[in-house]
């Protein structure tokens, strides 16, 4: 398989889980409701920024936002950045994709992760303040064809897409910033490929095959206590595991 074709799969297969092309964040008061924003806006008002800035060359999607808890005002929204069409070449310079408000979503400030790839953000804030945002890095794909009947049609540690098997590895990825953003630590891989280097990971017994467990990532903070939990799913059932930090 061409490794323009390879591209192209690769980034389809991440438009399956895709929430929203292009998506705008409300810019409202938090803990308003609808109805209150609603009767208190005048005709005709605008009550969305976009704020993702995509042209031509890309679309964004997968959105995730979290408010701080030390200062509501302060909100923070990542994504993913796809390029448009999918394979297109040289691809995005910043593919997790992120913003930061400090006036409850009025205005927004680029606030990228630095992550080489980005699939399904996710975003927290700690109770001290500290955000905490990533989301998936594929470091391989394999595509091959699926077998004919009566055999199944891909191995246990493939995923059937669009008539072919998928075997693809890589790991979830969180950093910290206690400036909004504007600097971040080193990633830390919290869920892996289950290889020799980086697994295995226990699951629970009858929890399917646990071969890549960084799907469908979820990240929570505990208010209060501190610890940072997160979640997510093997990417050939979506069996979930979860970690968590102290």
């Amino acid at each position: 398989m061409s490794p323009r074709r390879r591209r192209f799969l690769d980034e389809i297969l991440r438009f399956l889980v895709l929430l929203g092309l292009v998506f705008a964040i409300p810019a409202v008061v938090a803990g308003a409701s609808a109805s209150e924003i609603a009767s208190a806006a005048p005709p005709n008002s605008q009550f969305e920024v976009n704020i993702t800035g995509n042209g031509s060359a890309t679309t964004m999607g997968e959105p995730e936002i979290a408010q701080n808890p030390r200062n509501p005002n302060n909100l923070y929204a990542d994504w993913t950045t796809f390029s448009n069409p999918p394979g297109r070449d040289p691809g995005v310079e910043h593919p997790c994709g992120g913003a930061v408000s400090m006036d409850r979503g009025l205005s927004w400030q680029p606030a990228p992760v630095p992550l080489p790839g980005c699939a399904d953000g996710v975003a927290a804030f700690g109770a001290d303040g500290t955000l905490y945002a990533g989301g998936i890095v594929v470091t391989s794909t394999n595509f091959f064809p699926q077998s004919p009947p009566p055999a199944p049609p891909c191995p246990p540690n493939a995923r059937p897409v669009f008539g072919l098997c998928l075997i693809a590895h890589g790991y979830d990825a969180v950093l910290r910033s206690t400036d909004g953003g504007q600097t971040w630590s080193a990633p830390v891989k919290i869920m892996r490929t289950n290889d020799a280097q980086n697994g295995p990971f226990d699951f629970a017994p009858g929890s399917g095959n646990p071969s890549d467990t960084f799907d469908r990532p979820w990240l929570a903070a505990d208010q209060s206590t501190g610890v940072i939990y997160a979640a997510s799913h093997n990417i050939v059932d979506h069996e979930r595991r979860q970690d968590l930090d102290r």
